[in-house]
Parts: structure tokens; sequence; C-alpha cells
């Protein structure tokens, strides 16, 4: 749909639209309020974009979206302007544009990383949390594919948008169609540093708290005599976090509330951190020369 097409349609400027928590406010609209009437948004069946990466257009959200009674209404958000309209949609046929309800594979989150990436050193950082997130998700007997993705493109847009850091993120992975689950969980471990987020779910959780925490345990291999991790036990780890001047750019205080959220002790989120790490230690460049 463009834009003209929208606007030769009769539309209405809602007095207020409600949506998920958590979420900015361009982010999946549960209900809005139109000419003094509020409506329940029962389904979103189609969501699509114009302008933004590829564009110099301003970026345009649209939902076409289903009320609980059945009426179905077309929702534009323009992020520039921060404004929405809302227009009712002519048939009540939700079909139309189809939106991708499958599973992103690993091969498309490793094209987005390495296309948006170039430092060695930040996709290190992402092969070792996406590894931990998948030994994690094993301990949890949740699903490691989903889990490791997740952590693999966590810091996507970190290399290039530096002070738009977990936005540009979610613009990215949303233009190419993943999953709201998905975008919510990598966003999620920016909780009270880039955004608002808090982390919900288990998965969320540990990769709030190990994020920060697979770059202590990487500084503190480096600086062992085999520099490797392969051979290093959780005390090496914790000797090294009481001094506050070693990896001091490593905030303690995240990897402590993390452990609080997932009731664990400090000591067995290092270990498991570095059993994680373990089975990418050469390509992270930390397979030393153990014993």
């Amino acid at each position: 749909m463009a834009e003209n097409d929208f606007e030769a349609d009769r539309i209405y400027r809602p007095s207020a639209v409600e949506c998920y928590s958590g979420y900015k406010a361009c982010e999946r609209p549960v209900a809005f309020t139109c000419k003094g009437r509020r409506m329940e948004i029962s389904e979103i069946p189609d969501r699509w974009y114009e302008g933004g990466l590829t564009s110099d257009k301003p970026v345009v959200n649209y939902f076409k979206v289903k009320t609980g009674e059945g009426r179905v209404f077309i929702l534009r958000y323009a992020a520039q302007s921060d404004a929405w309209a809302v227009r009712e949609h002519a048939s009540t046929d939700i079909g139309g544009q189809a939106m991708s309800s499958s599973s992103p594979s690993r091969d498309h989150a490793w094209e987005l990383l390495t296309r948006h990436n170039k430092s060695n050193g930040l996709i290190a950082h992402a092969l070792a949390v996406e590894s931990v997130m998948r030994h994690f998700a094993e301990q949890y007997g949740e699903d490691p594919d989903k889990w490791g993705i997740i952590g693999l493109v966590h810091d996507l847009d970190y290399e290039q948008y530096p002070d738009q850091h977990c936005h540009k993120t979610a613009e990215i992975l949303r233009a190419e169609d993943w999953p709201e689950e998905y975008v919510r969980a990598v966003i999620s471990h920016g909780y009270g540093i880039v955004n608002d987020v808090k982390p919900a779910s288990l998965l969320e959780k540990t990769l709030y708290t190990i994020d920060e925490l697979t770059g202590l345990v990487a500084a503190a291999a480096l600086v062992r005599p085999s520099k490797s991790i392969l051979d290093m036990k959780a005390k090496s780890v914790k000797k090294k976090w009481k001094d506050k001047r070693f990896a001091a750019g490593v905030n303690r205080e995240i990897i402590e509330q993390g452990c609080r959220w997932l009731d664990m002790e400090l000591s067995e989120a290092i270990s498991q951190t570095i059993e994680g790490m373990k089975p990418v230690a050469e390509e992270i460049g930390l397979k030393g020369n153990p014993d």
C-alpha cells in the first residue's frame, strides 16, 4: 500500500493508540480510540513498511488489524512525526500480504551479523554469546537454535549505530520480517541503558545476564598464562571480579541483577558461561595453549 493510496481513503486521527507493554509507540498496537470509541484489536494479520534502511524516505509502519467485533482497519504510524492515522477497511477479509511466521534461520542471522559488522572483536563476542545461550537453553530444556540465534544478533547494530543501539537492531530485524518475540528478546538486553524493555522471559533474563559476563570471562582468559578458556575455572574470574579496574567496561551491576532474576549464584553463572564458551574457544581466540 502506498501512502497516497492511504490518504485517498477517509482517514481519522485516533485520539489514543495503546501498544503492547514494553514496546515503543509504533510497536504492536492492542487497542485504539477513534471518534470517542475504544476499539480492541483481536488480530494483526498483516504488517508492512515503507522507507527505512534502504530508502531516504521516513519509516512508515502499516498494521492491518481486526477488532473484536469483526471490523477491519488499517493503522499507519509515521515514526518521524510520531503520528498515527487509521482508516476502516471496506472488507472484513483479513487476507492480503502475509506476514512471515517462520522462525529465522541461523544462516540468515549470520548473514545479517556479517553484513552489519566487520569488527573481529564484535563478531567474536556475538559467537560467544550465541554459544553460551545455546548452552543455557540445553540446561533449561529450551530450544538451543532459537536461543543461539537471538544471542548471535543481539549487538547487530553496535558497530554502525552505537548511539542507536538496540533501536536500529529492532528496525533491521523488523525490516527482515523477524517475529516480534525475537525482536523483543534481542532488544531487552539493553534494559536500563538504552531502552525500558525489561527482560521478562527466561531467555531474555539469560541474555541480559551473560552478555556482559562473556566479556569479563574473555578478558580474564586473555591475562592467564595459557590465554585459554579451556582450562579456566570460575574462581579465576571471581578474583578479577573484585578488581573494579579490571575490565572496567563490564557492568557488574547488570550481571548481578541478572543473577537475581535467574535466582542463580554468581559463581554458577560464571561456571556455566565458561562452559558455554568452550565450544567456540578457537573461533573467538580463546583456545590458547592449555596444559
